[in-house]
């Protein structure tokens, strides 16, 4: 190393340190081989690196062709959007339909002002409006549904019309109140605006002030439903409808109908028609993606015409492989498909000589035109099924097509949800006593329900299936034994029952009052579930059941229930159906055949979600990079420290030289010397 250690001709006068340099030259030959593979390899694994995320888009691309949602879509054009607008779900019924719009729906709206012969607003937000108690009452009738009735009591803490207004939102019920100043800033005049939170006939309520100050006799707003007539009333005869809100998806199958304006002389025409477009544009996108993909691929066999050299990955057999594996899935047939749409190349979607998809528009408009079904069946998978008790959910990359002779399905047990029944009917004459029952269902909090004394049982089952949601409990009436009788007067017990099907779901529930004290809900003040459906009475005389999972098999081969969904198990042998994920509605064993089609759609995501798993072709072609790198580094590290022994070696050899010549230097003076003194000598003595 020149500097610290040079010795450069001290003695011998040769150029030391560059003859070390060349030797050391020679020497790292090997290593400087090892760091241009390296720097090969970190090409490489850029490539590949740039190829996932391109593969990863392509499956992006993918996913929107490989379910049915991404290829059914449906487009509503209404001829006047100022009145009616509309839009459509994927299960929606094409066709054209004729809409009038009546009038809109509108919720109930009072006001509340100061009492007197002609009722008179406040001048102030903090007038004293008395205290008693407001009571809401919603519908009319003896039939009226009172579920939706409550009260707030107004006291010395809330008396004003701001704090009427408070107490009223904090009962968080079906009406908001609000202080609306209908004066000028200079003279104001306050009114307490009660509106419904809901709209349509049953949104109208009255409220009783009690002792209050208040009056609420003016309706500033009718609650009431929108009408409309389905038809063409102009050359048939249209059909009324009445909706409670503006926003009507239970009219036209699949079509959600938002009303914007009333307009009686005004037939709107609404075209519920196949977006064909969205699904071209959907599979345009992923040809663009697979092209891109494709060329990427290309790049790396082209010739640099200068160097002559290719890609990074010229020759690779990974990238051999990953190329022919997108071939290879874009060219499959779909097994099960009519053979006029069972490819992409029937649809016209084919492959040019470069490798590249084209389409063919006018062709692939014709098709799926005349056959949409057939082409979402040829890019989605998809299944039919003898029986609707079975439908499909998905599938995975092991499931295999059916084929036209279908698969049968053979179920032998049927899904079943947890549920226990009350000890004691309940009485024309309804409740006793106030009472609470507590209720929780596996995996949910429990719910302490507050029921009215003289409230009746379908009272009941309405309170509780308020806080279902909350509580996974839905509530019935059933026979004594838990079966409903069609005749509803022999169904005079409360049950609960879980919301959810399975074995590891029960329902529990107990009562603040015992059902031997009176008419109660019957239930007991010991905790009863399905699973121990006694509770407070005699060992054995609960009614009851546990939830159970659907149980059977597709094609044969092995399945697992879970609820009431039955998956194709995930071993060896289940060669067929791995993966296949089926609901099941039915409530008794039964048997059907189902035909599942595998699209090319699915197929193509498959494989790309295979080729980008962590054990996929693209990751271990870098793994295998990244692996051979470090190796690299290790080598080159090893030679690091060979090559600089190598160095100190030389530089001691060469230092020990000199110092040799310096000696041999030295004696060779001391020979001169004495031979020059004995020559004088000598010549004195002549």
């Amino acid at each position: 190393m020149p500097g610290s250690m040079s010795v450069n001709g001290l003695v011998s006068g040769l150029q030391t340190d560059d003859i070390i340099s060349k030797v050391m030259a020679v020497a790292r030959q090997q290593q400087d081989q090892l760091k241009s593979e390296k720097t090969d390899d970190q090409s490489k694994l850029a490539v590949w690196q740039d190829l996932n995320t391109r593969v990863l888009a392509l499956k992006m691309k993918a996913d929107s062709l490989a379910t049915q949602q991404g290829l059914d879509k449906y487009t509503v054009q209404s001829s006047d959007e100022s009145v009616l607008t509309a839009s459509a779900s994927a299960d929606a019924a094409p066709g054209t339909y004729f809409i009038k719009v009546i009038n809109r729906a509108q919720s109930h709206q009072i006001a509340g002002q100061a009492k007197g012969i002609t009722p008179t607003p406040f001048t102030s937000t903090t007038a004293d409006i008395g205290t008693g108690t407001l009571k809401f009452t919603f519908g009319s009738g003896p039939n009226r549904d009172t579920s939706n009735d409550f009260e707030v009591t107004i006291d010395s803490q809330n008396n004003t019309l701001m704090g009427a207004r408070d107490a009223i939102n904090r009962a968080n019920k079906n009406v908001q109140a609000s202080v609306v100043n209908t004066g000028t800033s200079i003279n104001p005049s306050y009114q307490l605006l009660l509106t419904s939170k809901n709209s349509g006939d049953a949104s109208q309520f009255t409220v009783d002030a009690g002792t209050t100050s208040l009056d609420f006799s003016t309706v500033t707003q009718q609650g009431k439903d929108a009408t409309l007539e389905l038809g063409d009333s102009q050359n048939s005869s249209a059909i009324t409808v009445h909706k409670a809100s503006n926003t009507i998806n239970d009219l036209i199958p699949g079509v959600t109908l938002n009303i914007i304006n009333p307009d009686s002389n005004n037939i709107i025409k609404l075209d519920v028609t196949r977006d064909t477009r969205s699904v071209m544009t959907a599979v345009q996108d992923f040809i663009t993606q697979y092209n891109d993909l494709s060329d990427t691929i290309s790049k790396q066999y082209n010739l640099d015409p200068t160097t002559g050299e290719g890609g990074p990955l010229f020759g690779d057999w990974d990238l051999q492989q990953l190329q022919m594996t997108l071939m290879n899935s874009v060219t499959k047939s779909v097994v099960g498909a009519d053979p006029k749409y069972g490819s992409m190349a029937a649809v016209g979607i084919t492959m040019d000589t470069q490798g590249d998809l084209t389409m063919d528009e006018a062709q692939f408009t014709k098709a799926l035109q005349a056959a949409p079904d057939q082409v979402s069946k040829l890019f989605a998978s998809g299944m039919q099924s003898d029986s609707t008790y079975v439908s499909y959910l998905s599938s995975s990359a092991q499931t295999q097509s059916s084929g036209t002779v279908g698969w049968n399905v053979n179920i032998t047990q049927a899904a079943r949800r947890a549920q226990v029944t009350a000890k004691t009917a309940i009485q024309d004459t309804g409740l006793g006593n106030d009472e609470y029952l507590t209720i929780s269902a596996t995996g949910t909090n429990s719910k302490a329900i507050q029921l009215k004394q003289g409230w009746s049982l379908s009272q009941i089952i309405e309170e509780v299936n308020k806080y279902s949601s909350e509580t996974g409990v839905a509530a019935l009436a059933t026979q004594a034994d838990g079966t409903t009788a069609s005749d509803s007067s022999l169904n005079t017990y409360l049950t609960l029952r879980s919301t959810r099907y399975g074995s590891v779901y029960d329902v529990k529930a107990f009562s603040s009052l015992s059902y031997k004290s009176g008419t109660t809900s019957g239930i007991g003040n010991v905790e009863i579930s399905g699973a121990k459906p006694d509770g407070e009475s005699d060992a054995g005389t609960g009614v009851g059941l546990t939830g159970l999972d659907v149980a059977g098999t597709i094609n044969n081969e092995s399945a697992q229930g879970v609820g009431q969904v039955l998956t194709g198990n995930s071993t060896v042998s289940n060669s067929q159906t791995n993966g296949l994920a089926l609901m099941i509605t039915s409530d008794k064993p039964m048997t059907t055949t189902v035909y599942f089609t595998k699209g090319v759609g699915t197929m193509i995501r498959d494989t790309l979600i295979d080729i980008t798993s962590v054990t996929g072709l693209v990751n271990k072609a870098q793994d295998s990079i990244n692996a051979r790198m470090s190796d690299i580094d290790k080598e080159v590290a090893d030679w690091d420290t060979r090559l600089q022994a190598q160095q100190d070696r030389l530089y001691t050899e060469f230092s020990q030289m000199e110092s040799q010549l310096a000696d041999l230097q030295s004696q060779g003076n001391y020979l001169s010397s004495q031979i020059a003194a004995m020559n004088g000598t000598s010549n004195s003595k002549k």
